[in-house]
Order: C-alpha cells, then sequence, then structure tokens
C-alpha cells in the first residue's frame, strides 16, 4: 500500500513542518585555534601540511571573515565559528556590532568544538613574583599604578 496525499496543500504542510523542525546545518564553518593564523581561510581545523591554510588565530580573525564573506554576498544562511581548546588572550575588546549579526535564517555562532573548553583572557601576566615572609608572594605591577591599567583580579593557576 501506498501512500498518496489528498491535496498538494498536504504536501506544503508537511514540507513547512519539515523545515520548522530542522536543525541549522552551517552553510559555512570556520574554525579558531591557539595555533592559526588569522591570514588563513579558517576553513581547516588543522594546520595543512604545507603550512599555508588552516583555522584562524582569534575571535577577531573569524568576525573578520565572515564580515568578507558577507560583502561578498555569503553568509545568507547559518555560519558556525567553531573555537579549539586552549587560552585566546585578547589584546583589546572583542567587538561585535550589528553588522555582524546574523539573521533567522543565517544565524552566526559560536561555539566550542565538541569537548573543547577555551579560555577566552584579557588578563595579562605578572612576572617577577618574590616570595617574602610567611609564604607571601609579591610582585611590582608598574602599569597597575596611577590607574593605567585596571587591576580587579588575580588568578593563580585557574583560581
Amino acid at each position: 500500500m501506498t501512500w498518496k496525499p489528498r491535496s498538494s496543500t498536504t504536501l506544503v504542510g508537511i514540507a513547512v513542518l519539515a523545515a520548522l523542525t530542522c536543525r541549522f546545518v552551517p552553510a559555512a564553518t570556520l574554525y579558531v585555534a591557539p595555533d592559526g593564523d588569522d591570514r588563513w581561510s579558517g576553513a581547516l581545523r588543522q594546520t595543512n601540511a604545507d603550512k599555508t591554510d588552516g583555522p584562524l588565530k582569534t575571535l577577531a580573525g573569524a568576525r573578520d571573515a565572515i564580515r568578507k564573506l558577507k560583502a561578498r554576498g555569503g553568509a545568507r544562511e547559518p555560519v558556525m565559528v567553531l573555537i579549539a581548546e586552549g587560552t585566546y588572550c585578547l589584546t583589546e575588546t572583542f567587538v561585535l556590532e550589528p553588522q555582524d549579526s546574523g539573521t533567522a535564517d543565517g544565524p552566526i555562532t559560536y561555539a566550542a568544538l565538541a569537548g573543547a573548553k577555551p579560555i577566552i583572557s584579557a588578563g595579562r601576566t605578572i612576572v617577577g613574583w618574590k616570595q617574602q615572609e610567611a609564604g607571601l608572594w609579591t610582585a611590582e605591577v608598574p602599569e597597575a599604578s596611577g590607574g593605567k591599567w585596571p587591576f580587579r583580579q588575580l588568578w593563580v593557576n585557574g583560581q
């Protein structure tokens, strides 16, 4: 026995229902990794054998690659930016502007690779630590004096 729709309206209804229940499949996937390079395409998860292409290095590099894709008429479908394990040190604020928004049909998603726990940090490394009495440690931070660098938190080994 075969199933036959009663009308073309039934087929349209089924197609709409299927479209609404499907997850977005990215038309473009960009990869970001600490050993990447913002001059590369970002289309590869790992650096190629010739070391001429691979993942991007920064979130800003991914954002800028999406801007270029949009300028060429792309990014009308979903775009996924997958971020590999590692620490990403921001030297300036990562800014997303209205032009960086996706659409209902073409969302732009930034996410960690499956199982990865990337760290995005605007922190700075403090060097020159000296042990003092009673197990205390001190370091000079000249950049923080006079309010030139707002010092709010100190993290040691993730704590």
